[in-house]
């Protein structure tokens, strides 16, 4: 009597296939990804801390790169690497255009060298990342803004050959150490 007193079920429309979810806006989620990210790269991607490098601005498709490079260890960075691993594709791209959209700024790290003598030596770095270090280039970085110790970081591991790119190994091989603090210094005040 109880079954017989309930309403029978529907049948199913035929061909009516469930909505799709709707899909999580990228930016948004770019966002929620990038925040664990905002310890050591700073709110919004630029840096408050020596020798880590800002986010801002960054083309998506060199971040994705970085970001492959660094879960494939062709960048040595352990701890990089291992946090990288932990981080899809989906959410690489999403942070990457994050990231992109922010608004540029230095980063907000002092720098040693002198930046007018690193503005003469820039001039051979302007024809990749553009004249006042910003690259029209998606594969290429730009430098305006960046942490100065991060750039001499950088600039020593490829000189060194920790870090290897082609188009870097022969401008960096006559850099000096004072060359290279001054490239920095210069790119980090733009």
């Amino acid at each position: 009597a109880y079954y017989g007193s309930l309403e029978p079920p529907r049948p199913a429309a035929a061909g009516l296939a469930k909505p799709a979810p709707p899909k999580p806006d990228p930016l948004q989620a770019g966002k929620a990804a990038a925040a664990a990210c905002a310890g050591c790269h700073g709110e919004g991607g630029i840096s408050k801390t020596p020798g880590m490098p800002s986010l801002v601005g960054l083309d998506p498709k060199y971040f994705a790169a970085a970001m492959q490079a660094y879960k494939s260890g062709e960048r040595k960075n352990d701890m990089m690497k291992s946090l990288a691993a932990g981080v899809s594709d989906a959410d690489s791209a999403n942070m990457a255009l994050y990231y992109a959209l922010q608004k540029p700024a230095r980063a907000q790290t002092p720098s040693a060298g002198d930046q007018a003598a690193g503005k003469k030596a820039a001039a051979a770095c302007g024809a990749c990342h553009g004249d006042q270090g910003v690259s029209g280039n998606p594969a290429t970085p730009s430098l305006a803004g960046q942490d100065a110790q991060y750039q001499e970081a950088a600039l020593q591991a490829y000189k060194q050959g920790a870090r290897k790119s082609e188009s870097m190994k022969a401008p960096v091989s006559s850099l000096d150490e004072k060359a290279i603090k001054n490239l920095s210094a210069f790119y980090a005040a733009q």
